[in-house]
C-alpha cells in the first residue's frame, strides 16, 4: 500500500511538471534588480513571458518577498512586479529641516536639539578622523555642519506629506508650511532606482490625474526605514525628490535594471521624518545619521547645560577673527531671533524666512537681496537646485545683491547667518 502511494504521489508530481513545461514554464537567466538570477518563468500562448508566473516568494532571489517590488529583465524586455502601491509610505511625514534651524515654539518642544546636534557634530567628527580625514576644516563647528544638512534637505515649500488608503487605494497629499494642500493624488509605482541617494533603492511613482506640468507629478523615494530598536528608537525617515519632469531627475530612466548610479541630483536630500514618533525617536535621527551614540531616555538638563558650558569654554579661547567662531558665539541669540518667521521690506515686497540669524539681517526688496552686517563679510547665493548664483563680498551697512530672477533662494554668510529668501516677480 505504502509502494502504490508513493508511486501514485510520484506520477502526479511527474503530472504537474510536464504540465508545467507544456504551458510553457522553464527556467530561465534573468536580471533582478541589476543582479543577474535564475528565475522560473512561463509564457503565454504567443510565446511572451507571463510575468505574473514569477514567484516572488523565493526570497533567495526577491529579498523582500510578495512585500516588495523588483526590476526583473527578461529578454530585452524589463519589468517592475511586486508590491507597486504606496503601502509601505503610509503615515503621516513631516520635514527634517525645521529640526535643523528650530524656531521658539518647536525649540520648547523640543529644548534638547541644540545638544543633540552638538553630540552628533562630535561623533561626525570624531568617525571621519578614525579613518584619518578631518572635516573640521570643511565643518568647523556645528552651524557649519547645520548649514551643509540644510541646503542638501530643501523640500520647496513642501512641509509635511501624507500618505492614506482611501478606496481600496493609496492617496498621496502635499500640504504646505500652513496645512494648506499643495497637491494630492493617487499614485502608481512606475519604476525603480536600483542605485539612488546612498546607493540605497529608491522608487518611481507617477501621479495618476494631475497634469504633466505639475511640480508633484513624480515622487521618487526611499522606502521609509530607520526604526531604531525598542531601546533606542529611531523615527522612520526617507530621502526623497520629486518634480514635474522624469529626466531632470533620473540620468537613464525608471526602468534601468542596472547598479549603475542612476539619480541626476546626488546633492539633494529632501527629507522626512515620521511625524508621529516618539520625541526620543526623533532626536535619535539626529544622532544615528551622524553615528553618535543613540539616547534610550531624555537627557536631563543638567546634562545639556554642562554640555553647553563646555562648548562656551572651547568658543572663548579660539581667536576672535575667525568667521566659524563668530557664528559659534552668535549662536545662543539665534533661537530668539528664529522665531521671527518672516522680515517684511518697506517695500512690502516678498519677505525672507530667517532660519539661523546671527549679526546680519536679510530681506528681500523687488528683484534684490538686501543684506545688512555690522562688518565685511561674504554672502553665497544658492537656487534652491544647488546651483550658486552669487558670490558677493559685503561691505559694513547695507549690500544690495541685484540682477536675480523671480524664485527661492538659500543664502549663506560667512558668519554662519543662512537665510531662505523669495523674490516676486517684477
Amino acid at each position: 500500500m505504502k509502494k502504490s502511494t508513493s508511486e501514485f504521489k510520484r506520477q502526479l508530481m511527474l503530472f504537474a511538471a510536464l504540465s508545467a513545461f507544456a504551458a510553457g514554464a522553464f527556467a530561465e537567466t534573468a536580471t533582478v534588480d541589476g543582479d543577474e538570477a535564475e528565475v522560473t518563468v512561463s509564457t503565454n500562448d504567443d510565446g511572451s513571458y507571463d510575468i505574473s508566473s514569477l514567484d516572488l516568494s523565493d526570497t533567495t532571489v526577491f529579498a523582500d518577498g510578495e512585500a516588495g517590488a523588483y526590476l526583473v529583465t527578461l529578454g530585452d524586455s524589463t519589468y517592475l512586479v511586486g508590491d507597486t502601491t504606496l503601502k509601505r509610505w503610509v503615515g503621516n511625514w513631516e520635514s527634517w529641516q525645521p529640526y535643523i534651524y528650530p524656531d521658539s515654539e518647536l525649540l520648547a518642544e523640543y529644548p534638547y536639539l541644540e545638544y543633540a546636534w552638538d553630540l552628533a557634530y562630535d561623533a561626525y567628527v570624531a568617525v571621519f578622523a578614525a579613518y584619518g580625514y578631518d572635516i573640521t576644516s570643511t565643518y568647523p563647528n556645528t552651524d557649519a555642519l547645520k548649514a551643509y544638512w540644510y541646503e542638501m534637505t530643501y523640500t520647496n515649500g513642501v512641509a509635511k506629506i501624507k500618505v492614506v488608503e482611501e478606496d481600496s487605494g493609496y492617496t498621496l497629499y502635499w500640504l504646505g508650511e500652513e496645512g494648506d494642500t499643495l497637491a494630492s493624488d493617487s499614485y502608481s509605482m512606475t519604476g525603480k532606482v536600483v542605485n539612488g541617494l546612498e546607493g540605497a533603492n529608491m522608487y518611481v511613482f507617477t501621479a495618476d490625474a494631475l497634469p504633466d506640468t505639475s511640480a508633484y507629478r513624480y515622487f521618487v523615494s526611499m522606502e521609509p526605514d530607520m526604526e531604531g530598536t525598542n531601546e533606542t528608537p529611531i523615527a522612520a525617515h526617507y530621502h526623497f525628490q520629486f518634480g514635474s519632469d522624469l529626466d531632470s531627475l533620473l540620468l537613464y530612466g525608471e526602468l534601468y535594471n542596472s547598479t549603475t548610479k542612476n539619480i541626476a541630483d546626488k546633492y539633494w536630500y529632501a527629507t522626512m521624518i515620521n511625524e508621529d514618533a516618539s520625541d526620543l525617536a526623533k532626536y535619535n535621527v539626529i544622532l544615528g545619521m551622524h553615528q553618535a551614540e543613540k539616547w534610550s531616555e531624555l537627557p536631563s538638563e543638567e546634562d545639556s547645560e554642562d554640555d553647553e558650558a563646555s562648548s562656551d569654554s572651547e568658543e572663548s579661547g579660539s581667536s576672535d577673527s575667525d568667521d566659524s567662531s563668530d557664528s559659534s558665539s552668535d549662536s545662543q541669540s539665534s533661537n530668539e531671533s528664529s522665531s521671527d518667521a518672516e522680515t517684511s521690506s518697506d517695500s512690502g515686497s516678498s519677505a525672507i524666512a530667517s532660519l539661523k540669524a546671527a549679526s546680519s539681517k536679510l530681506y528681500s526688496e523687488g528683484s534684490s537681496i538686501v543684506v545688512r552686517s555690522s562688518s565685511a563679510r561674504n554672502a553665497k547665493v544658492y537656487s534652491l537646485s544647488g546651483k550658486l548664483v552669487a558670490d558677493k563680498e559685503l561691505v559694513k551697512g547695507e549690500t544690495r545683491i541685484s540682477s536675480l530672477q523671480s524664485g527661492v533662494y538659500v543664502v549663506r554668510l560667512s558668519d554662519g547667518t543662512v537665510g531662505k529668501v523669495k523674490l516676486a516677480s517684477k
